[in-house]
């Protein structure tokens, strides 16, 4: 009736999808992708997270099955993170705690303006963080991460929301709190380059000055073994980033 409300307060009209060759889908052209199909060979899961992670949620965007085939992959190491996370049973690291606060704050303003691409964007970048040498990962911390991947994947989330032992079901749980004060890092992990090439990494302060770093690096195992008794000609240190030792 043209006296009742709309049951949402904005409408945001959805892009289109275009087959593999750039042009929109038909049976006559034989580039029409069938979600089922799809979905049996790839999983359910990994067919939604494509879908909002191809692009805005406004745009117009080509089938790329190379892309979902990363998207599945990612899903899969969230899955054996999971599985590591509860064999190992350990506390999280200052640097995991920064990486959930950060994902959770970000998908939190992401999501509300349906910035869906973004948000998986972020939960790779996080799990690439997560999975980094030296960063240990805690139970409650990992299931910050699955209730925002629950969004995405919810067949996936909700068993590994089980595996982490949170009482059913992962979509009846609020959203993930964040702490404001630990959604900047402390420390930074910083690439260590001998004649340009990487040969190890070291935690940092973001704001540590050149002669804690070199001393740092030296320290470390792998480093101070491809250095052994070079004689170092230069040191090339770019703040938070990077140092590289010429010799």
């Amino acid at each position: 009736p043209s006296d009742c409300p709309e049951p949402y307060k904005k409408r945001l009209s959805h892009g289109v999808i275009l087959g593999p060759d750039g042009n929109r889908m038909s049976k006559s052209k034989g580039n029409v992708i069938v979600p089922e199909v799809v979905a049996a060979e790839f999983g359910g899961d990994a067919v939604r997270t494509y879908l909002m992670f191809m692009g805005p949620f406004d745009a117009t965007m080509a089938w790329n099955e190379k892309a979902l085939v990363g998207v599945k992959r990612f899903i899969d190491r969230v899955y054996r993170l999971v599985e590591e996370v509860v064999e190992k049973n350990e506390e999280s690291s200052e640097r995991a705690v920064v990486l959930i606060n950060k994902l959770v704050k970000d998908a939190g303003e992401d999501l509300s303006v349906f910035k869906f691409n973004t948000v998986v964007a972020k939960m790779m970048e996080t799990l690439n963080g997560l999975t980094e040498e030296g960063v240990k990962l805690g139970r409650e911390e990992m299931k910050s991460f699955v209730r925002v991947l629950a969004v995405f994947a919810p067949f996936v989330a909700e068993e590994l929301w089980e595996a982490l032992g949170g009482e059913f079901s992962v979509h009846n749980q609020k959203w993930p709190t964040f702490n404001e004060e630990k959604v900047v890092d402390r420390v930074v992990t910083l690439s260590v380059q001998i004649n340009g090439k990487l040969r190890g990494t070291i935690l940092v302060a973001p704001d540590a000055d050149e002669s804690q770093v070199v001393s740092l690096a030296r320290m470390d195992e792998k480093v101070s073994r491809y250095l052994g008794g070079l004689n170092v000609k230069k040191i090339i240190y770019i703040k938070g980033r990077t140092i590289n030792f010429v010799v």
